[in-house]
Order: C-alpha cells, then sequence, then structure tokens
C-alpha cells in the first residue's frame, strides 16, 4: 500500500473501513487458494495483504477508542 493510499484511508469513517477490511479478507482468501492451485507466484502479495489488513485493524482500533473516550 502506497503512502497517498494510506493517508487517504486513515481520514475515512469506521464503517468504510470496515467494508474495506472485509473485502480485503476475501481478497487474501482468494489469492491464497490461486496460489496453492500454482495461478500465483508471487508469495509476497499474500504478505503484503496480511500487512494491510493489520493496519486497517490498527486505524479502526484507534477510531473505536478515540469515539468511547469522546462519550
Amino acid at each position: 500500500m502506497k503512502t497517498k493510499d494510506r493517508q487517504s484511508l486513515r481520514e475515512k469513517g469506521l464503517p468504510e473501513l470496515e467494508k474495506i477490511l472485509g473485502d480485503m479478507q476475501k481478497e487474501i482468501v482468494k489469492t491464497k487458494t490461486d496460489m496453492f492451485r500454482g495461478k500465483i507466484k508471487n508469495l509476497r502479495t499474500v504478505k503484503s495483504a496480511r500487512v494491510d489488513v493489520s493496519r486497517i485493524k490498527t486505524w479502526i482500533r484507534e477510531k473505536q477508542l478515540k469515539g468511547a473516550t469522546a462519550q
């Protein structure tokens, strides 16, 4: 994920981030099945997708905590 993409994702709201998270998790499953079938040779795509998922989960948790302290 590029820096500009990270900055734009970080500014999004909670529902949007959760939707993107679900899409990325589906993409990881699809990529893994393609990898096991031999269609994908680059194993790094799964790792980079997992790192992106963890980033998004971190941003979601930050927004949840920020919302909880604001109330």
